[in-house]
């Protein structure tokens, strides 16, 4: 009985997983309500999940205190934000029921990571067929040039997940070998003509990162990514002078084609409040606050085009600060652990990636389950080093 609950919880999640790698959900978004069928069928979907995981909790399943604090605070300011500013009630649901599946799937870390290579293999390919043989739905064009978007909603979603599969093909290294190189051909193809230049930049930076962890000797990498990540956030946050000057020097627009005035436009308003707005209500076009950041920087955007931003618009900043924390300290522990653990690594991608785009925060993306998915992994290949080391010093003794 319990193996059978455990595997059809197993087959819901992954479902739900390979359905947001093919946009299944994403039309249905903008417009939030549950008379949206295919925003209907998430939510169904979720609600079987709750349920079979209500059954696997009283069994297996043992919650750490830092998620319990993570899924109290954010459901707290969920809540408040929509009694009080009017967000979706059924996005916030949606969203907390996928950091639990992301917690149910990491019980199964050998098991996973094969099944979620095999769903971005079938995802990207559908996506690649889909330009290419149905362009009007599968490319959009920007000036001349064409970008694939394949079956998702946005050339920078496409973008996004082909640069994870990428990552994935090179760094989960102990999978089997032909999964891995058809992931890495294919996620190849779709990100190079996604032209999706943040997606590429980071997953490239990331590959450089993992490169110079296994090749130069500890301290010196050490050293060398402490200083690019000083030089990267004082460039970010004390000038965007800075910023500019050096998008320039690489004939990058210098706006980050357009992200820099929006972020500008929401701090300096004082958008960023305690407890946030909740799910899609901030970027309302009925709302006053959209229609004066729209007129100041002259188009109009449905996020904020940075995911760290994004959470405290949802969320507020006290509980988007805990969010972060319990990524970082994820990825921190992992790297002090092995800096080149394919954990870390991807959770970086993740960290940097989120700087240009807001994957933490959007629920029909499978960025978050897949986020969420290696920080649980991350923490459970923690615990279990910190076992070990506790049982060794236990017998040297």
């Amino acid at each position: 009985m319990k193996s059978k609950i455990a595997r059809f919880t197993y087959f819901t999640v992954i479902a739900t997983l390979f359905l947001q790698s093919i946009g299944y959900f994403t039309e249905d978004i903008e417009r939030i309500g549950l008379e949206k069928p295919r925003l209907a069928l998430l939510f169904y979907m979720c609600t079987v999940f709750n349920l079979l995981y209500l059954i696997n909790l009283a069994m297996i399943v043992k919650e750490g205190k830092a998620l319990l604090i993570i899924m109290v605070s954010a459901t707290i300011s969920l809540l408040i934000s929509c009694l009080i500013e009017g967000g979706s009630l059924v996005g916030a649901y949606i969203f907390i029921t996928q950091i639990l599946m992301a917690r149910y799937l990491s019980l199964y870390s050998d098991r996973v990571v094969r099944s979620v290579l095999i769903i971005l293999v079938a995802a990207i390919f559908l996506s690649a067929l889909t330009a290419i043989y149905n362009p009007l739905v599968g490319t959009t064009i920007d000036n001349i040039n064409q970008q694939w978007k394949g079956l998702l909603s946005h050339k920078n979603r496409l973008g996004g997940l082909a640069a994870f599969g990428l990552l994935a093909s090179i760094m989960l290294h102990r999978e089997a070998l032909v999964v891995r190189f058809v992931l890495f051909a294919i996620s190849a193809i779709c990100l190079l003509e996604s032209q999706s230049s943040g997606a590429l930049i980071v997953s490239l930076s990331v590959i450089i990162i993992y490169m110079a962890s296994l090749y130069l000797k500890r301290a010196v990498f050490n050293y060398f990514l402490l200083v690019s990540v000083v030089f990267t956030a004082l460039s970010i946050t004390v000038s965007d002078e800075i910023l500019s000057t050096s998008l320039s020097y690489f004939g990058r627009d210098t706006t980050l084609t357009g992200r820099i005035p929006l972020w500008n436009e929401i701090f300096s308003n004082g958008y960023i409040n305690l407890f946030g707005y909740g799910f899609n209500n901030f970027w309302n076009p009925q709302r006053q606050s959209f229609s004066l950041i729209a007129s100041a920087i002259g188009w109009q955007p449905f996020y904020s085009h940075n995911g760290y931003i994004e959470l405290m618009i949802v969320f507020g900043w006290p509980t988007a600060l805990i969010l972060v924390a319990f990524i970082m300290r994820a990825f921190t522990l992992s790297f002090v652990l092995n800096r080149h653990t394919s954990e870390s690594m991807i959770i970086l991608f993740f960290l940097l990636y989120n700087w240009s785009e807001a994957s933490m925060s959007q629920y029909d993306s499978p960025l978050l389950i897949l986020l969420f998915l290696f920080v649980f992994i991350s923490r459970r290949n923690i615990k279990a080093h910190g076992l070990k080391y506790r049982e060794a010093t236990n017998v040297d003794k």
